[in-house]
């Protein structure tokens, strides 16, 4: 009875040795396993199926051709810089004679200062939208009157306002142009006005400036604008330094108060 007992326990002994190495040889094979094939981790997007928002592209990259359909989309998706400067020269022709002018455009802070210069004489405007400041260069004081449909300022300096002039239905042709054709810097644009004139802007891409304009009828050149000059600057740059003052000092819209001290050079 004792030896077939011991030979018993044996048996039981020997299978849970057995039972032991197999299971350490499934634990070392899971971990080696892992360790061969690490864990992928979804991203949260993809978790909650949301698509990740993509970076918004220039315009020439939105839209791949540009058509008298959608130009004035194209044109209006142009960021106008919140300050800058520009200078401009415009020339009108007429049948046996002409006059240019010059063009000083200072924009900041929801103001604008424009000063136009013909036969020596320099005009000077000064708006916020509403009210219109207007005085001769060495003038002591400012006469005042407020805007409205009837009156632009752009339309007082003599500089289009293309997006308010043009209509899909009288564009004639859109393109991208540039120096560099797969990489475009400015949008042309034909129109014909219902006076048909005809017209031709040439908007700068990085501003939404124009950078040229040609206005012909039956085929004579009747008005011409270029830009010569874009500073794109901080609206406490000391370039604005005095500009939206009248010319007694006054500050109508309180500018000075709100950037004293802060300009720089």
């Amino acid at each position: 009875m004792k030896r077939g007992s011991g030979a018993k326990s044996a048996i039981i002994v020997l299978a849970s040795a057995l039972l032991m190495v197999s299971l350490l040889m499934l634990a070392y094979g899971v971990l080696l396993r892992s360790n061969q094939h690490p864990i992928i981790t979804l991203p949260d997007s993809l978790h909650s199926g949301e698509k990740a928002q993509e970076p918004e592209q220039p315009v020439r990259e939105q839209i791949v051709s540009l058509r008298p359909d959608n130009v004035l989309a194209a044109l209006q998706t142009v960021q106008t810089p919140e300050s800058y400067y520009e200078s401009l020269y415009i020339s009108n022709f007429w049948s046996g004679g002409g006059s240019t002018k010059m063009v000083e455009r200072y924009c900041a802070m929801g103001l604008q200062r424009i000063n136009v210069r013909s036969s020596g004489i320099t005009r000077c405007y000064l708006s916020d939208g509403e009210t219109l400041y207007l005085w001769y260069d060495g003038d002591r004081y400012a006469v005042s009157r407020s805007l409205n449909e009837d009156i632009s300022l752009l339309d007082l300096a003599g500089i289009p306002d293309y997006l308010g002039e043009l209509s899909a239905s009288r564009i004639l042709a859109a393109s991208f142009q540039g120096a560099d054709k797969s990489d475009p810097d400015r949008i042309l644009v034909e129109a014909v006005a219902e006076d048909g004139a005809k017209r031709e802007y040439l908007v700068r891409l990085d501003s939404a400036r124009l950078l040229h304009v040609d206005v012909t009828e039956e085929q004579e050149l009747v008005y011409q604008l270029q830009q010569l000059e874009l500073e794109q600057v901080a609206p406490t740059d000391e370039l604005f330094r005095g500009v939206f003052e009248l010319p007694d000092g006054t500050d109508p819209f309180g500018i000075n108060q709100e950037n004293d001290g802060a300009y720089t050079e």
